[in-house]
């Protein structure tokens, strides 16, 4: 039986929960530190409303032999910026992935277990010329696609790393070794509308080979940020 509660016990953590509403309804999203929660909003674009990381409550996310050291747990901790780096990652998108780690939000408070809370509602429908975001990791590759009648127009791109290493990475070592300051904003964006500007659909290679390599030593990967325009007039 017990390797049966510790399958449990790590899926809870790893996942934990998600509240769906209606439409407009206020929805929220628990994800416990280390954990990674996908948060959705069907042919419509997510509205961030508030983001906490850190601990206001002892009993959430406390499992297992956690009661012997939650009594010392911060119960007042909250890192700064919280709300405008989820509303940086998700507003305006339709799917967003939610990273609950001190590589993303800094650590509040040392040696107690946080657990990060989102709250956020579904607004509006998705149209062709919102601005879409793919991603996708170093040595890999990527397809961008609009719809009939429309062409890609990219807004913005990199091939690096901006984020911690919870993002093409293990999220514990490389945090401390690669350059997570490694900007190729306008070199990226020249190579990835060579290729695809103004085409229905188009694959980049996210390789050194194609984008040169900004931060040698650091595991990369390709953010791009693009629109679908009609072919006739563009999106202005």
């Amino acid at each position: 039986m017990m390797w049966m509660y510790l399958v449990v016990l790590i899926l809870t953590s790893t996942f934990c929960c998600t509240q769906a509403g209606s439409i407009g309804e206020e929805r929220s999203a628990l994800v416990c530190e280390g954990g990674k929660q996908k948060i959705r909003c069907t042919h419509q674009k997510i509205e961030i409303i508030s983001a906490v990381y850190g601990r206001t409550d002892r009993s959430v996310c406390q499992w297992g032999l956690d009661w012997m050291v939650a009594w010392a747990w911060n119960v007042n901790c909250r890192a700064p910026n919280t709300f405008d780096i989820v509303k940086k990652e998700c507003d305006t998108l339709s799917e967003c992935d939610l990273h609950a780690n001190n590589a993303e939000f800094g650590d509040p408070c040392f040696a107690t277990k946080k657990y990060l809370t989102v709250k956020y509602r579904c607004t509006g429908r998705i149209t062709p010329g919102d601005t879409r975001r793919a991603r996708v990791c170093e040595n890999h590759k990527i397809s961008l696609e609009c719809p009939e009648k429309r062409n890609i127009d990219i807004v913005w791109a990199n091939f690096g790393r901006l984020k911690g290493g919870h993002i093409c990475g293990d999220g514990f070592f490389g945090v401390f070794s690669w350059n997570q300051a490694c900007h190729h904003q306008e070199k990226s964006k020249q190579i990835a509308k060579k290729t695809c500007q103004d085409t229905e659909q188009c694959t980049l290679d996210a390789t050194v080979e194609t984008f040169g390599d900004a931060c040698f030593g650091t595991t990369k990967y390709l953010e791009v940020r693009y629109r679908c325009c009609p072919k006739k007039g563009g999106c202005d």
